[in-house]
């Protein structure tokens, strides 16, 4: 069964790095994080490089339903556990954010005229 997401899409290559570059962030993994960790970088100002081993957004992001939620089970528990409860609660407030994040991200591509597809090749992926 193939993914909801591969249907009907033209897939992008970007070219493979060459030699030594230099940056402040290196994100690896071209999923959905690191596409928009790259998106929210660039945003800012802040120079990064997006490396990707085959297809962007064909790993699990390809295999997921793309929600963005809060609600994590036992998750809480165990990074309370682990970490204590103000970077558990860090944690809940970045995936609380992160909804009302999306529709301000999109609005901003909108606005440039495109859609993430096309501005893709504008970020600084290998």
């Amino acid at each position: 069964m193939g993914s909801l997401w591969e249907e009907g899409i033209r897939i992008t290559r970007f070219p493979q790095l060459e030699g030594d570059t230099d940056t402040d962030v290196l994100i690896i993994g071209g999923g959905m994080a690191g596409v928009l960790t790259a998106f929210m970088l660039k945003s800012s100002g802040i120079d990064y490089v997006l490396c990707e081993a085959e297809v962007l957004g064909n790993g699990v992001t390809k295999n997921t339903t793309a929600k963005l939620t809060s609600q994590h089970g036992l998750l809480y528990d165990k990074l309370i556990n682990e970490f204590g409860k103000k970077k558990a609660w860090l944690y809940l407030k970045a995936n609380e954010d992160a909804p009302m994040s999306a529709p301000r991200m999109c609005a901003q591509l909108e606005q440039r005229g495109t859609h993430l597809g096309l501005s893709l090749p504008r970020l600084k992926i290998y």
